[in-house]
């Protein structure tokens, strides 16, 4: 198939610009940040990306944020992978969004093509526990990649099992 803008649920799409973005991340109780190594923000062009965030006081175990600097901490969120640029992944939700309000009167910005997709497995099968990539298509974001290609096409099967029930007298039976 193409390159093509405005991937579809269900479209196989892959693209040499997924080897670039950053990981996710969570704060975490103590203060500290995780990465969610699963979940990333491809933009095409990152490889390497420091982030600062106020950490713990040991003494006071209180958050230094706007205090002071001395215990700010760093974590790298860069994610590259020159395998995700080759990776098949199946889009699981495309969607006009994340437009909003800049810094002052009428700097505004409209939405744009969000894309989620899910890393397939390398012989181009479902892998639930695949990574999480995260872009948009279109509009004024930072993580814009116009450049997809559209390889197939993925159709989501959904069926239910009985897996417990009340008695036969419903004439629901346990299949395994």
């Amino acid at each position: 198939m193409s390159v093509n803008e405005g991937a579809q649920v269900g479209d196989i799409i892959k693209s040499s610009k997924f080897a670039f973005g950053y990981y996710d991340y969570e704060d975490n109780a103590d203060g500290t940040l995780s990465l969610l190594k699963t979940k990333i923000t491809v933009d095409g062009r990152t490889t390497l990306q420091k982030i600062g965030y106020a950490g713990v006081c040991p003494t006071c175990k209180r958050s230094s944020f706007g205090s002071n600097l001395e215990h700010m901490q760093e974590i790298e969120v860069g994610a590259y992978d020159e395998s995700r640029g080759e990776a098949l992944f199946v889009v699981v939700t495309a969607c006009l969004d994340g437009g909003g309000e800049g810094h002052g009167p009428g700097d505004t910005y409209p939405d744009g093509w969000h894309i989620k997709a899910r890393r397939l497995n390398d012989d181009g099968t479902y892998n639930s526990n695949g990574e999480w990539i995260d872009f948009y298509q279109s509009g004024c974001f930072t993580n814009l990649i116009r450049e997809i290609e559209i390889v197939g096409k993925m159709k989501q099967d959904t069926s239910w099992k009985v897996i417990h029930n009340k008695g036969s007298e419903y004439g629901l039976e346990r299949k395994s």
